[in-house]
């Protein structure tokens, strides 16, 4: 550590310079003079050289503007994530966040705090149908400012595009475009057993299933799944049934998923109490044990109430008068096995005065996932509309997923750990949020949710702008609100609601060759030190839902975060900076408009905080 602050870089990862890191630290000699020798690759991998064919023609991947697509995933992002307190739900304590803005943006921003931690990621996104369904328009130049323009947060010179039906083969292009930097950036935030599940229909899975390939490996499917997602009992009159979707499903690294759990089945596993006997022995059973029963030539699972089958006669049970009977014959079990299986669970099956006593143990076997997801199991449309009637009195979103179908695949995924982290960028009117909700309501467990979707403008004279809802987001984060007020433990989890704006502080990077002379690093009009600290924490790795406490030092505040403390305010000076530093942080940000000129304070606090293993950045 030196005598001056290391700097807060304000700036996203950049992809390309850590990739070009590591194949240098690896490769040594690979790339000279800011290019890449493949000979010298091919040599140090001992691996033949491919030689480019002559002409454009080749397998792989290949659309109209996928170079544009990577440039937009490998430019960093400047932005930050404002917290909205006034929307959240017990901001200092909640664990689920919201997130509205740009989700290639959101992403970006992420990166740091959340690489390797989401154990499940369920997306619902456009489905390009050419019926306006498309409204994400990616301006690779300055992806940021073309959603602070669509947003409304800059001059409003910004309108929102959406999709016509094109010619030339852009309409699936764009649509790959937009997708595929989205799904590279989401990888990098699964877990090593993580997955992912999409929901497309058939306009565009062939292409999803080619880009997941290439972002997953195609070694990372696990299945695509076929959702009966309407019933239409007849479809004579039609080619285009329409009554199925697809959800593809990969692995962030397949070789380190267990397994996935679809359904708990029962099966048998014990032998007859007869059957193959050869000794002759007596057994006393307890009418509780009796599973199936006889009654006048009918039987009934636990119809303990009509009678059971004794020798050749029913014997009608009153009360618990009879308290035992017993079975004479040629037993396999002894009495001492059939208590002790009794006690575990099994059952014993009497059907008739002819049938032979039988025993019926219901083991637990967890199984994964059927390719084929039928609506008596999942829900379909319909019963993603009558969701949203129920909280709204109307339905204000198209297309709703069923929350049955979304909690059926974070559960297969996460039954074995109910603590998990579950993300779904394309938030809609908030499925997944609700279906998680749900989820851990019905077992006790604490998933916590990221949504994030766009403000998206809702249609002029439909029923959500009736509603007072201007944009679709609106409609996300009302239906969560709504969640967290009716299902048992959501309030417990509570909500932090943040939104895409711009950086608290000035871009010191030169533009026009002209150098930024301000004396502040804040932009001009920021005073908010919720933002300020919010921006610095995240890009500090600091994720969204870490519990938060600010410290007030008279006119100074630190706002501390999963060991990060952010400080701000007039008046700081040793004394101060000690108090901080005794909170226990290992890194204390300062800004560098509040200790401006002010050289020997910062040798000062920079020496005090390296004794005591601290690390002091400024921004």
């Amino acid at each position: 550590m030196t005598d001056e602050p290391d700097r807060i870089d304000l700036a996203t990862p950049d992809i390309a310079a850590e990739n070009r890191a590591v194949i240098e630290a690896l490769l040594p000699g690979v790339i000279q003079d800011g290019a890449l020798d493949p000979t010298r690759l091919a040599d140090l991998l001992e691996l033949p050289l491919v030689a480019a064919p002559a002409g454009r023609e080749r397998y792989g991947l290949q659309w109209a503007g996928m170079g544009e697509a990577i440039r937009a995933l490998l430019t960093p992002s400047r932005g930050a994530l404002v917290p909205d307190t006034k929307a959240s739900v017990d901001f200092d304590d909640a664990r689920n966040v919201f997130v509205e803005g740009d989700n290639l943006e959101v992403l970006k921003l992420l990166q740091k705090a959340y690489n390797d931690r989401i154990k499940v990621i369920y997306i619902d996104p456009p489905y390009n149908t050419g019926k306006g369904d498309f409204v994400y328009e990616d301006d690779f130049r300055d992806p940021l400012k073309a959603y602070l323009q669509f947003s409304g947060q800059l001059d409003a010179e910004g309108n929102l595009l959406r999709a016509s039906k094109e010619a030339g083969g852009r309409r699936h292009g764009r649509w790959a475009s937009m997708m595929y930097p989205r799904l590279a950036l989401a990888r990098n935030l699964l877990t090593q057993d993580g997955v992912i599940f999409i929901s497309i229909d058939d306009n565009e899975v062939a292409q999803l299933r080619l880009i997941l390939d290439d972002v997953f490996g195609p070694e990372n499917f696990l299945e695509n799944y076929i959702w009966e997602s309407n019933f239409r009992p007849d479809n004579s009159s039609s080619i285009e049934r329409e009554n199925s979707q697809h959800i593809l499903c990969y692995a962030r690294n397949r070789s380190g998923v267990q397994r996935l759990v679809g359904s708990q089945q029962g099966s048998d596993g014990l032998p007859s109490l007869t059957k193959n006997s050869m000794a002759v022995s007596t057994l006393t059973l307890d009418p509780d044990w009796v599973d199936f029963l006889v009654a006048d030539g009918a039987y009934g699972p636990g119809d303990m109430g009509s009678g059971y089958i004794l020798g050749d006669k029913v014997v009608v049970r009153d009360g618990r008068a009879m308290e035992s009977f017993r079975l004479s014959g040629r037993m396999i079990w002894g009495q001492s096995y059939l208590e002790k299986q009794a006690s575990s669970g099994t059952r014993i099956v009497i059907k008739s005065t002819s049938f032979v006593p039988y025993s019926k143990k219901t083991q637990t076997a967890q199984l994964p996932p059927t390719s084929l997801l039928p609506r008596s199991d999942v829900g379909d449309v319909l019963a993603g509309n009558a969701e949203l009637k129920a909280l709204f009195g109307v339905i204000p979103f198209n297309h709703p997923k069923p929350t049955s179908l979304v909690s059926y695949l974070v559960r297969a995924a996460t039954s074995g750990d109910k603590d998990a982290i579950v993300l779904d960028f394309f938030a809609g009117s908030g499925s997944t949020a609700h279906a998680v909700a749900l989820l851990n309501a019905s077992d006790n467990g604490a998933r916590r949710v990221i949504s994030v979707n766009l403000p998206e403008p809702t249609p002029a004279g439909g029923i959500a702008r009736g509603l007072g809802y201007d944009v679709v987001s609106q409609v996300t984060l009302a239906r969560i609100g709504k969640v967290i007020d009716t299902v048992p433990g959501a309030r417990d989890l509570g909500l932090r609601v943040f939104r895409l704006s711009e950086s608290a502080f000035r871009d010191s990077t030169p533009e026009d060759g002209e150098l930024n002379l301000s004396p502040s690093t804040l932009r001009d009009g920021v005073d908010d030190q919720y933002a300020v600290a919010a921006e610095v924490l995240l890009k500090e790795g600091v994720p969204l839902d870490a519990e938060w406490v600010e410290h007030a030092f008279g006119t100074v505040t630190a706002q501390v975060s999963a060991g990060v403390a952010v400080v701000s305010g007039d008046g700081l000076d040793v004394a101060v900076a000690e108090r901080i530093f005794n909170l226990g942080p290992s890194v204390v940000v300062f800004l560098e408009d509040d200790i401006a000129g002010q050289d020997a304070l910062k040798a000062n606090m920079v020496a005090n905080a390296k004794a005591r293993g601290i690390m002091v950045k400024t921004v």
